[in-house]
């Protein structure tokens, strides 16, 4: 009497094509569970560069009109403590009434009394930069 392939066991082409699938879908697995956990820190990341850029724009807001280019602002505001390895940066551009256009300051770019300021905040080993820009205006002082 012959047995049956049931009771021969597996041939070994079947164990090697079973234990292939296995690794391959160990893997998948693998590599969703680290996708998971990257966008998670990219997430913390954007969400502290993005609190970080606000803080120094309600900073910002609160001093004293800088009238670039023969002024500035102090930069990082002291009153605003940044992430460790979080890098802020700062760009003013003055308003032009002659053009209707924001410029640098210098080079013949008027103070009008209007200033598009661009806070922007980068978090450590890159990642997602936060980008604030708002409007400051030279209000006269009571």
């Amino acid at each position: 009497m012959t047995a049956t392939k049931s009771a021969r066991g597996s041939t070994l082409i079947e164990v090697v094509i079973a234990a292939g699938l296995a690794a391959l879908g160990l893997g998948a697995v693998a590599v969703g569970v680290s996708t998971v956990v990257l966008s998670g820190t990219l997430d913390v990341n954007a969400a502290q560069a993005n609190a970080a850029a606000r803080s120094i724009e309600a900073s910002l807001m609160e001093k004293r009109y800088a009238a670039y280019p023969g002024a500035a602002y102090a930069f990082p505001p002291g009153d605003v403590s940044l992430p460790a390895g979080y890098v802020p940066t700062l760009a003013v551009e003055n308003y032009d009434p002659g053009t209707g256009q924001y410029c640098v300051p210098g080079g013949g770019c008027p103070n009008a009394g209007l200033q598009l300021l661009t806070v922007t905040v980068t978090p450590p080993h890159g990642g997602v930069t936060a980008r604030v820009s708002f409007l400051k205006a030279d209000r006269p002082t009571t």
